[in-house]
């Protein structure tokens, strides 16, 4: 059957059949969030002369068109932010040199309302804790979100605290679910012996606490610092 070709068929077509043509033939795009990579330093190889190529490598690993990645991290924690969905987070989980991917959740902080004392006070993966001489116990609170394969999954804790330091987390338990895809916990850092070490010293220790559900170990790094008058002596 022959198409007409007059300039009332053509605007038809282009208004009307065009449109739908070109919904039909394409699928909508996966949603991509930005994630925050956590890895292991020493497991860099010494093939890939700088960490930005090497995190690319990780990235390619689970997408064939991996994202490009917004920015390395190197001081508090070693790893990148990058543009992922969440069954390429789920899957970076796997790499033997990832130890825990999370979701960079945007917050608004209200400056009038909330009191931050301290950068632990927000919800980083990690935990920078002072002990002064007038204080010999810090509390944080977290948020954290289930962005593994299974939606049902129960992730128990496994603490290496820092020398000279008592860590206790409540819940040692986090449990996921359809319905729960966040859970809470609050930790606790008492420092273990406190004593004069002279105005301006300052020692520090370093530990980590681990999230375990049997197959995914997801780990934040514990900085732990004393500064005046409070210094770690033995045990």
């Amino acid at each position: 059957m022959a198409v007409p070709s007059s300039p009332a068929f053509l605007i038809l077509f282009l208004c009307f059949i065009a449109p739908l043509l070109t919904a039909s033939s394409s699928e909508p795009p996966d949603r991509h969030e930005t994630f925050i990579v956590h890895v292991s330093k020493s497991a860099k190889p010494a093939i890939y002369t700088t960490h930005r190529h090497w995190y690319s490598s990780i990235v390619r690993s689970v997408s064939s068109h991996p994202s490009k990645i917004l920015y390395a991290y190197h001081r508090a924690v070693t790893g990148f932010s990058a543009r992922l969905t969440t069954a390429q987070a789920a899957d970076l989980l796997r790499h033997p040199a990832v130890l825990s991917v999370l979701p960079d959740d945007p917050a608004s902080v209200d400056c009038g309302t909330q009191k931050l004392t301290t950068p632990g006070d927000l919800n980083y993966p990690s935990f920078s804790v002072v002990f002064g001489s007038d204080n010999g116990v810090v509390k944080y609170k977290r948020v954290v979100k289930n962005v593994g394969s299974s939606v049902d999954a129960v992730y128990e804790v496994r603490v290496n605290a820092p020398p000279s330091v008592e860590v206790s987390v409540s819940p040692s338990k986090l449990v996921f679910s359809e319905e729960s895809k966040t859970a809470s916990y609050e930790i606790t850092f008492t420092s273990a012996a406190l004593v004069d070490g002279g105005v301006g010293s300052t020692l520090s220790s370093f530990g980590s606490i681990e999230w375990i559900d049997g197959t995914h170990s997801v780990r934040s790094p514990i900085a732990v610092a004393w500064r005046y008058n409070s210094v770690v002596s033995s045990m």
